[in-house]
């Protein structure tokens, strides 16, 4: 059921082998281009005393900066006079040539510059760009970047296995699950082909050993390859998902090299490029690695954190294009380049690439509902909903919604991270409240902008209680990638607000818990509460999944405990805390975290979602071991403690533990936890035919009543990579008594082919409890439905965003907000882009 149709088969034959013969060893023509659109949203050069405007550079000259981002892997490519100028493309990735190409364009074009000279300086801004995302990507030079980190939990730790689909895979999915309408496969490229002549001309002391129309070929060969990976992304997404589940779900937000991250560091590379380009090289500190290049001496150095300084390994692509040639480009001189420009018959491939028919979608006998409101900002990249909290913290008697936004930025300051507070009425949010939370009124909320530091992600957790017990809620606030010393430490940081019954505003920060002694820590990803020493009073919890604890990645799981001694200002230290601890590397113990108590006994549970099952006693790597399968470990707290109980998961990719909730579904009154497993691969069948739904996505519903838990129901979901159970909660919707299971399916794809019409609509489903609440199978004896499991006409409820609001992630997180008169459920899409691109946005549903 998954196939090219015919009116694609055409394109498909053209332009797919390009991809199936690529080795690409480097993150890919789309990315680079991506992460330097992603930078230039909030980039504002920090040098006021210059005559040139950078932001506006950038901007009036998109063509030089789409042809320059992925530019250094020009000469990789082995049909590139059969791969004689390798070496030139490795030395194009480093420090040394950005000093070269600094050099000649203050020595032959001095300010004001011309045309030709803007052009030239925004197409380096792509190459720092190109160099920087590599260098974060490759772990060269640092730790744990993103497929260092890839290999150890999806290739047994073999980083060379990773490279091969990292790179490739970066630039599928993100043609799969982005809306790139920026650059539209029309776009013109200018490539300033004499200036880079002669960069490499000095570069090489006098030697003209870069030809300009190799220059030009191979260059323009990395356009064909951008408009064949549009092409051709949803044909080969599958057999990039099938590969790493690490790459569908850490790509934009890992924390050292995932596509924000690298925009930020390029963001920072850019300012030293400016301070090169206004002052020269002199006062710079250029070592080979860009990343630690250099010139404001009054900020901190980025030292080395550890990794290799292995030669880079660059783009070798082997492509069959299959007909499609320079013949389908215009090649036209201009100023002292070449802009390179799609032909009106290329154009036509691509319009009818376009034109696909229409999708079958199943929804005969679903109880759709869609929003009865939205919310949004306009900052993009904001992450809007990424965290969620609820509690009276205006002393109003009602609860307010707490909303994080981690990606929020200002000009100048990427992924600073904001916090909204929306205060509740007896109606739940105020029905007036603008559609625009950064226009909230002070007597509808408040904002809280954290500490303003690039990349913190302030808001990246939150979490409600009474931590210094004056009878007045507190905030909580994760920022989980603040940096002491060096950005490049990440270490996180949580920071507590006492609420004031007087002002009904919270102030500066009274309490902040730090992680000075480890790099990597990121303090703040998770935050949860619950009375852990049972004394009848709520406490805080902190989760860091990727924090050292003895290895790398192990993570582990502090505890506050709420009391009166915790007032005034104060700064903890997370290494005095309780904890306990993970023991597996890239294992991300405290992933998430539930408490919960039971006859009088509290109880905890936390996840382990990337566990694998280990063939040898001491854990290495071994091709045999089953990765990612996740786990849960269960705590009975208490005077006399149980010794923990650990259940797993048992297929790779499953992710166990991904999302936790506990409550009371059935009319017997017994604990239900429910578990999330987003990877779990589910046999079904579409018109009849079997079907295996790889990474489709689970949830067991796990007895915790008696001694011994075991899976009392499950529920499935119905499409390819849907990830059913990314996030899982219970609540009383229908005040009926009853816990209902609510489940998000954030990546589902609406189209049952996964073909024809957008992908990762999402989808929310409410199974109402009482005594029609599911027993055993839950999603499946679908009758004559097209899809078997069914879960959309075994919901008592399915959530959609207004339409269908293509590559939104509908269901990625949520929360539900109690009145007085309403209950209300509130959903984020986190890639919604409905006014500003991949803000996220917020749906309310009424009940």
């Amino acid at each position: 059921m998954y196939w090219c149709t015919a009116m694609i088969l055409q394109i498909c034959y053209i332009l797919f082998g390009f991809f199936l013969h690529n080795i690409v060893q480097g993150c890919g023509i789309t990315t680079h281009i991506e992460i330097s659109h992603r930078a230039m949203e909030f980039f504002q050069s920090y040098y006021t005393n210059s005559q040139v405007d950078y932001r506006k550079l950038l901007l009036e000259n998109q063509d030089a900066l789409m042809a320059g981002s992925p530019y250094p892997d020009s000469f990789y490519d082995t049909i590139c006079a059969k791969g004689q100028y390798h070496d030139v493309s490795e030395d194009t990735h480093w420090a040394p040539f950005l000093n070269a190409s600094v050099n000649y364009i203050r020595k032959h074009f001095p300010q004001p510059w011309d045309k030709a000279t803007e052009k030239l300086v925004v197409f380096l801004f792509g190459i720092v760009s190109h160099q920087t995302a590599d260098i974060l990507w490759h772990s060269l030079g640092i730790d744990q970047g993103f497929l260092m980190t890839m290999a150890n939990v999806n290739f047994h730790g073999d980083f060379d296995k990773a490279h091969s689909t990292g790179d490739l895979g970066g630039d599928v999915v993100n043609n799969f699950e982005l809306n790139m309408d920026y650059i539209p496969l029309t776009s013109d490229w200018y490539i300033p082909v004499d200036d880079l002549f002669n960069i490499y001309k000095e570069y090489y002391g006098n030697d003209t050993r870069m030809p300009k129309d190799v220059i030009t070929d191979c260059t323009t060969l990395l356009l064909l390859g951008r408009i064949a990976e549009v092409l051709a992304a949803k044909e080969i997404f599958p057999d990039i998902a099938n590969k790493s589940s690490f790459l569908l779900n850490q790509l934009s937000d890992y924390f050292v090299g995932g596509m924000d991250d690298m925009a930020g560091w390029t963001n920072r590379l850019w300012q030293q490029t400016i301070l090169m380009l206004e002052h020269g090289t002199d006062g710079c500190d250029i070592p080979h690695n860009t990343l630690f290049v250099q010139c404001n001496k009054t900020q901190p150095s980025f030292r080395r954190t550890g990794g290799k300084d292995r030669e880079k390994n660059g783009f070798f692509v082997r492509p069959d294009l299959k007909g499609l040639t320079f013949g389908d480009l215009t090649f036209t001189k201009e100023l002292r380049g070449i802009r390179v420009q799609p032909k009106a018959s290329l154009l036509d491939k691509i319009f009818m690439s376009k034109e696909r028919p229409a999708s079958r979608t199943e929804t005969v006998g679903e109880n759709l509902r869609h929003p009865n409101r939205v919310l949004n900002n306009f900052c993009a990249y904001s992450r809007l909903g990424w965290s969620y909290a609820t509690g009276d913290l205006n002393s109003d008697g009602n609860d307010d919604l707490v909303v994080g936004a981690p990606g929020y930025g200002e000009v100048g300051s990427p992924q600073e991270g904001r916090v909204y507070i929306i205060y509740g009425t007896e109606d739940g949010i105020p029905l007036k409240l603008d559609i625009d939370l950064d226009l909230i009124k002070s007597n509808e909320g408040q904002i809280l902008k954290g500490i303003g530091a690039a990349q913190s992600r302030f808001g990246s957790s939150l979490a409600v209680l009474d931590v210094n017990l004056d009878g007045t809620q507190d905030l909580v606030v994760g920022a989980s990638s603040f940096a002491l010393e060096s950005p490049l430490n990440y270490n996180g940081m949580v920071q507590i607000f006492f609420g004031n019954p007087k002002t009904g505003k919270l102030d500066e920060a009274n309490i902040t818990v730090m992680c000075r002694k480890s790099m990597y820590c990121n303090l703040g990803w998770s935050l949860t509460t619950g009375d852990i020493n049972n004394d009848g009073h709520t406490d805080l919890l902190l989760g860091t999944p990727f924090a050292p604890a003895l290895g790398q990645q192990r993570g582990f799981v502090a505890a506050l405990i709420s009391e009166k001694g915790n007032t005034g200002k104060k700064e903890i230290e997370v290494e005095t805390l309780g904890q306990v601890t993970g023991d597996q590397d890239y294992g991300w113990f405290g992933y998430d975290m539930k408490v919960h108590t039971k006859f009088g006994r509290p109880n905890l549970f936390i996840s382990q979602t990337d566990f694998r099952i280990c063939k040898k006693s001491d854990c290495s790597y071994d091709l045999n071991d089953t990765q990612t399968v996740g786990s849960v470990t269960y705590y009975e707290l208490g005077p006399s403690p149980g010794l923990p109980v650990e259940f797993h998961g048992t297929t790779e990719f499953q992710q166990l533990g991904f999302s936790l909730d506990v409550g009371m579904p059935y009319p017997d009154g017994s604990y239900m936890l429910a578990v999330g497993l987003p990877g779990e691969t589910v046999e079904g069948q579409i018109a009849g035919i079997p079907m295996t739904f790889s990474q489709t996505g689970a949830v067991h519903l796990v007895n915790i009543s008696g001694g011994n838990p075991f899976t009392r129901s499950q529920f499935e979901g119905d499409r390819r990579y849907g990830r059913f159970g990314h996030k899982v909660m219970f609540s009383d919707l229908n005040s009926d008594g009853f816990d209902d299971l609510i489940i998000g399916s954030p990546y589902r794809t609406n189209d049952i082919t996964e073909e024809f019409e957008g992908a990762e609509q999402g989808r929310v489903y409410i199974f109402y409890g009482g005594s029609k609440f599911p027993w055993g199978d839950g999603t499946n004896d679908c009758g004559n439905s097209w899809v078997h499991p069914c879960p959309g006409l075994k919901a008592s409820l399915v959530l959609e965003w207004f339409g269908i609001l293509d590559q939104a992630r509908f269901g990625s997180n949520f929360i539900v907000l109690k009145s007085k008169n309403r209950i209300q459920l509130i959903v984020t899409a986190e890639h919604g882009s409905t006014y500003v691109r991949l803000t996220g946005g917020i749906a309310v549903f009424d009940f």
